[in-house]
Order: C-alpha cells, then sequence, then structure tokens
C-alpha cells in the first residue's frame, strides 16, 4: 500500500518485511568534523570490515535500542541466536564506539540467556525489533528520534565505507557535544544556571555552530544520564515556540 507516511523497510530473502523505521520527523544534527585520539589499540577499520553483514542481518530497530541504551548508560543484552553474527556485531559495536561512549553490552543465544536470565534482571533485554524487558521504560519508542535519525542515515547510505563513517561521526558529535557543555559549565560560577540561549551563543560562537532546540535538549539528556553531571537548566519561553516548527 501507498501511504503518507516516509520509512525505511528492512526486508529478508523472501521479500516479508521484517521491521521497519518511520522516517516522519526532522531534527537536522549539526555538520560539523570532529577528531577524537584514542589511547586504545586501533580496532579493524571499515577497511577490513564488511558493515553490508550488519545491515543485511540487524533489525534497524535493534540498532536503535543499543544506541539509546549506551548514550543512557543503560547495560543492555541482546538475544541473538547466531554464534558468526554475535561476533560481527561485538566487533561492529567496539568500531562504532571507539573512543567515545563506554558500554556493557552483552549478547546471548536463547538457550543460554534461558539458563542465567535471572543474571540480568537490572538490564534492558531486547531480540531483534522485540523489547523483552525495560522496566525504566528507556526505549520509548516517541523518545528515539535522535537515534533514529542517526540508524536511518546509516542504512540509507548505499556505500559501505561511507554508511560507517556516517554513524561513528554521528556518535562522536554527540559525545564531544554533550563533554562540551560540560566545560562550559564549569567555566561559570558553581550555582549558576544555564538556559538554552546561553548553550546556542555558546556553540556559535566557539564552534560556528548551529543546533536545534531538540537536538540540544538531547544533549542535555546525555550530560546527565551518561556523564552523570547534573546541570541547572532553564527553558525560555522561545523554546517551545521553536519545537512546535
Amino acid at each position: 500500500m501507498i501511504c503518507e507516511h516516509s520509512f525505511i523497510a528492512y526486508v529478508d530473502k523472501n521479500r516479508d518485511i521484517r521491521d521497519y523505521i518511520l522516517c516522519d520527523f526532522s531534527i537536522d544534527t549539526p555538520q560539523i568534523e570532529l577528531e577524537i585520539k584514542s589511547n586504545k589499540p586501533p580496532v579493524k577499520t571499515d577497511e577490513d570490515f564488511d558493515v553490508d553483514i550488519i545491515k543485511l542481518n540487524v533489525y534497524p530497530m535493534l540498532l536503535v535500542n543499543i544506541l539509546k541504551c549506551v548514550f543512557f548508560n543503560k547495560k543492555i543484552l541482546i538475544v541473538f541466536d547466531n554464534e558468526f553474527l554475535r561476533g560481527y556485531i561485538q566487533q561492529f559495536l567496539r568500531i562504532i564506539f571507539d573512543a567515545t561512549f563506554s558500554h556493557e553490552i552483552v549478547l546471548l543465544s536463547i538457550k543460554t540467556h534461558k539458563k542465567i536470565k535471572k543474571d540480568y534482571k537490572d538490564f534492558i533485554i531486547v531480540e531483534n525489533s522485540n523489547v523483552i524487558q525495560d522496566k525504566n521504560k528507556i526505549l520509548n519508542q516517541k523518545k528515539l528520534k535522535i537515534e533514529k535519525n542517526i540508524v536511518q542515515k546509516f542504512y540509507a547510505e548505499k556505500s559501505s565505507k561511507a554508511s560507517l563513517i556516517i554513524i561513528k561521526n554521528e556518535i562522536k558529535k554527540i559525545y564531544i557535544l554533550a563533554k562540551n557543555i560540560i566545560e562550559f559549565k564549569d567555566t561559570l560560577d558553581e550555582n549558576a544556571r544555564i538556559d538554552s540561549k546561553m548553550l546556542l551563543d555558546h556553540f556559535k560562537s566557539e564552534l560556528d555552530l548551529k543546533i536545534q532546540i531538540p537536538y540540544l535538549r538531547y544533549l542535555m539528556e546525555i550530560v546527565r544520564n551518561y556523564f552523570q553531571v547534573t546541570i541547572g537548566f532553564t527553558t525560555d519561553t522561545i523554546d517551545f515556540f521553536k519545537l512546535l516548527q
């Protein structure tokens, strides 16, 4: 059927639609080139890694859920039966999160998970695009727009090399800009409150960067949930009008 919505569909070899992501949202991520130096041994690069194996075998919503859990510092268990693909997914995650977000991601077979599932009571648990356990409702579908935006770009890019660069860069931008907010906060008085205009002006003057209000709010959530830094943040009246645009 033809409908008014835009979406990316995951179609298997039997031409069955197994998963999809609606694209009826528009949050522009900032266009900026960032570099992160890592002291860790280099992981396999896009020159060695076959990204198409991930695109053909990993549901988009699984990747969306992984990003959300990592960005919000939540432990996640992925139930995945294919042993080879489990190893390949782990390798993929090491590549895209290299030198940025630390994470606790466990991949287990269905059989193993059933035997030791009591050991993962405090984990978010997902299988393909299905959320099995999420006590605090972290994976709320209405609050995954940024992650869906990133995954949409990854799957939509035809070039394997370019798609890997895209997802790595989007993750790096979130990591560095969230840290930049913390650094900006440290230049102010201890009890100073920060409003959105201050941050928008800061990014514009320091990085010549224009950021949308929803993306800025998301960065503040990363600061609070991943970096565990509390910042007094006030909302300008103009924010609400921008959010409605």
